[in-house]
C-alpha cells in the first residue's frame, strides 16, 4: 500500500531507492509490480539500472512485460527480453549514455520481443491470466445488425485463438457469468497441450443463460491468488449478483484489488459500458468496445 501511494510521489532519492529495493528483492509480486510502476515514472539513469536489476529475478508475464516496456520507453533500445541481454547492452553504453526524449524512444525500431497471443486486439503478455466472459442470453444477439455471427460466436473464436497461442509456461482459466458463475478450472492451470484441448472443448460447449452477473464472475477471478491479469468481457449492464449498481461494484472491486494490484482489461461488446471503462481505468487496465 505504501508503494502504491508512492507511484504519484515526486522522484526523490528516498522514493527511488525504496522502489529499487522492492522491485528486485520483495517476495510479493504485487509489491514488485507497484515498485516497477514507481520506477517507470522516474525516467532516469538510476531507474534504468534498477529495472535491469529487477529482470535478474526472472519475472514472468505481466510484471516482465511492464519492466521491458519501461526500459524500452526510457532507452529506445531493444536488446532482448532477459537480464543478460540488457546488462550487456548497459555495460556497453552506460558511460556516455543520455536518455532519449519520449518521442524518440517511441520511434525506435522493434527488436527481439517475442510475439504474444491476441484477444480482441489486445496482446496477452501475462502468464497468469483469467478470462471472465459474459454468458448471458443477450450474447446470442448478432455481433452487428444483419450479421449471422452472434456475439458469442465471435467471443468463442477469440477465446480459441488466444488459448492456442498461449505459451506452455503460461497459466490461465476461463470463467463464465450468467445467473451464476461457471468455472472451467478451479484455478489457473498450465497451458500445456492437454489442458488447452480441455479448454477448447469447454469453450465450444458454452451455452447462454438468463441474466448478467458481472460482479460475481469478476470476484471469482480476483479471489484466485495466482492471477495477475483479468480480461472481462460483457455486452450489457449487470442485472443480478451480490452487487449490481455501478458504484457498488467499483467500490467492492477496489477493496478486493487494493493489495493485489491485478490488471483488469475490459471488452464491451455491442455498446459502450461506463462500468467496464471505469473498472479498467481504476485497475491498471485497458478498455475497448467491439
Amino acid at each position: 500500500a505504501a508503494l502504491g501511494a508512492l507511484v504519484g510521489a515526486a522522484m526523490d532519492a528516498r522514493v527511488l531507492e525504496t522502489a529499487r529495493q522492492a522491485a528486485s528483492d520483495d517476495k510479493v509480486t504485487a509489491v514488485r509490480t507497484a515498485a516497477v510502476a514507481v520506477l517507470a515514472k522516474a525516467r532516469s539513469r538510476a531507474g534504468v539500472e534498477a529495472l535491469i536489476a529487477a529482470l535478474e529475478r526472472n519475472p514472468e508475464g505481466r510484471l516482465k512485460s511492464e519492466i521491458l516496456e519501461a526500459l524500452e520507453s526510457f532507452t529506445g533500445a531493444r536488446p532482448g527480453e532477459d537480464h543478460t541481454a540488457w546488462s550487456a547492452w548497459w555495460e556497453a553504453v552506460k558511460d556516455g549514455f543520455e536518455l532519449p526524449s519520449a518521442d524518440a524512444s517511441a520511434e525506435a525500431p522493434a527488436g527481439t520481443r517475442s510475439e504474444a497471443p491476441s484477444y480482441y486486439g489486445s496482446e496477452v503478455t501475462s502468464k497468469r491470466v483469467a478470462f471472465v466472459v459474459d454468458a448471458s442470453r443477450s450474447m446470442n444477439e448478432p455481433m452487428k445488425k444483419g450479421q449471422k455471427l452472434t456475439r458469442m460466436d465471435v467471443c468463442k473464436e477469440q477465446l480459441l485463438n488466444v488459448i492456442q497461442g498461449l505459451p506452455e509456461d503460461a497459466r490461465f482459466n476461463i470463467l463464465l457469468f450468467g445467473v451464476g458463475v461457471r468455472r472451467w478450472a478451479g484455478g489457473i492451470v498450465r497451458a500445456k497441450a492437454a489442458q488447452k484441448a480441455k479448454a477448447i472443448e469447454f469453450v465450444n460447449a458454452i451455452t447462454m443463460e438468463g441474466q448478467t452477473n458481472v460482479y460475481d464472475g469478476l470476484e471469482a477471478a480476483l479471489l484466485d491468488p495466482d492471477v495477475d491479469t483479468i480480461y472481462l468481457l460483457s455486452d450489457g449492464q449487470p442485472t443480478t449478483g451480490k452487487f449490481v449498481a455501478r458504484a457498488d461494484i467499483l467500490r467492492e472491486v477496489s477493496k478486493l484489488n487494493a493489495t493485489r494490484q491485478i490488471a483488469i482489461h475490459t471488452i464491451s461488446v455491442g455498446t459502450k459500458s461506463r462500468l467496464l471503462a471505469d473498472l479498467a481505468r481504476q485497475n491498471s487496465g485497458d478498455s475497448s468496445v467491439h
